[in-house]
């Protein structure tokens, strides 16, 4: 799929920060200006719970090939190339640099248009704590849906 250079998505800058959580709401708020989401391909080490390493993909990175043979089937994978790493910075001896964290592209390329809304979007659609939170008390306190759903809204 050609794209001319005004539909082209711009990579997120290689940058430092100071924690993972920090360098994560930073690829975010790219994704969402950009019109692309992304999702954890893998994380290193596989089996230990303190990561050091998050390799993320375009969220249309999958191909997918349709075993319908009577309905006409589809999907919004692309089999996008675009990938990038968030990892802790190690120092020339090997030790943790003040725990601070790098996100770099490794694939700035993306094969397709940027979308229209955040909406469209899996990874933009979790709740955040104080969301939750607002959740539950209006629950708690009887409210309808409709009025939970007016609230968080405002």
């Amino acid at each position: 799929m050609e794209s001319n250079a005004k539909d082209s998505i711009d990579p997120p800058p290689d940058h430092t920060y100071m924690s993972y959580e920090e360098a994560h709401e930073a690829l975010k708020s790219h994704g969402m200006q950009h019109g692309y989401g992304f999702y954890i391909n893998r994380t290193r080490p596989h089996a230990s719970d303190v990561k050091t390493r998050y390799y993320y993909q375009c969220d249309k990175a999958k191909t997918y090939g349709s075993k319908a043979t009577v309905r006409s089937t589809s999907t919004r994978t692309t089999g996008c190339p675009f990938k990038l790493v968030i990892f802790k910075m190690k120092s020339e001896d090997h030790e943790p640099m003040n725990g601070q964290w790098r996100l770099e592209v490794t694939n700035p390329e993306h094969n397709h248009k940027p979308s229209l809304h955040p909406s469209a979007h899996h990874v933009y659609h979790k709740r955040k704590v104080a969301e939750t939170g607002t959740i539950q008390a209006m629950t708690r306190a009887g409210s309808r849906p409709m009025e939970i759903l007016t609230a968080l809204r405002q």
